[in-house]
């Protein structure tokens, strides 16, 4: 992962559940799991970041998900393949993502850099959302995921019953 998306995400990274010692020198995860730790394995925790090999993202993003829904982690950074025709994107409509305005280009184990032949996206799990559209924002376009309007429509519901002010 370059690391001017690892920089916009700075306080995302006490935990890497899908990394590699090559990837974790721009990440620099305070911990992070490897193929060989079996990061899915294992139970997440605080402030994740998450860019796994698109082969496990079908069950990354469940876990995810699973693990900040049941409060297990405060905070997430997910970086992923665009794709809305999968069920595991889905699963993600709820929370705010960030567009990137350009391809992005990883590192590769021999030390060179390879652009991602398809979009990425980054996706945010948090109650941050103001200062993730302020950073992302300069990296591309921010949504805010329909998390945010069934809140605020609940909360218009609410006010309409008198049961809040």
């Amino acid at each position: 992962t370059p690391s001017y998306l690892i920089e916009a995400a700075r306080e995302i990274r006490e935990l890497d559940p899908t990394s590699c010692v090559l990837a974790n020198e721009t990440v620099k995860a305070t911990t992070y799991f490897t193929k060989e730790d079996d990061g899915l394995g294992k139970d997440w925790f605080g402030n994740v970041w998450l860019n796994p090999p698109f082969s496990l993202a079908k069950l990354a993003i469940p876990k995810l998900v699973n693990s900040y829904e049941n409060q297990e982690i405060n905070q997430a950074v997910l970086l992923i393949r665009s794709d809305v025709s999968t069920q595991k994107y889905k699963l993600l409509y709820p929370y705010p993502f960030c567009e990137l305005d350009k391809r992005v280009k990883f590192k590769t184990p021999n030390n060179t850099t390879q652009g991602s032949p398809f979009p990425v996206v980054m996706f945010y799990l948090g109650k941050k959302f103001y200062k993730w559209n302020q950073v992302m924002g300069r990296l591309g376009k921010v949504h805010p995921g329909n998390g945010l309007f069934i809140k605020l429509a609940m909360r218009v519901s609410l006010k309409n019953l008198g049961v809040i002010e």
